[in-house]
């Protein structure tokens, strides 16, 4: 198991890539933080942006087949995401929740 965070542009992305993945059964749950403040640095200054965070709990091996999806549904405005393990958890994942197709 592993989580991805994903960080959209806003929360209406977040929720339709949310329900992509759920509908291809990459992903058993999903958490939606609004209103996330993105720091990063340029050359000069520190800019933020107002971002969506998308956590989702799923199955290592669909990782490239959601990173492949990402990057076909936002082609020109691809949001980032990083996977960590799960190494231990009380999150009870059904067996119907996530079947290879």
């Amino acid at each position: 198991m592993i989580t991805i965070h994903i960080i959209a542009k806003n929360t209406i992305q977040a929720r339709a890539l949310a329900e992509e993945l759920f509908k291809r059964n990459y992903i058993a749950k999903a958490l939606i933080s609004e209103n996330i403040v993105l720091l990063e640095k340029n050359e000069k200054e520190t800019i933020d942006t107002n971002s969506a965070l998308l956590v989702t709990i799923g199955r290592a091996l669909y990782y490239s087949d959601i990173a492949a999806l990402i990057k076909y549904l936002f082609p020109k405005d691809e949001p980032s995401y990083y996977a960590f393990p799960i190494v231990n958890t009380n999150i009870i994942v059904e067996k119907t929740a996530m079947t290879q197709e």
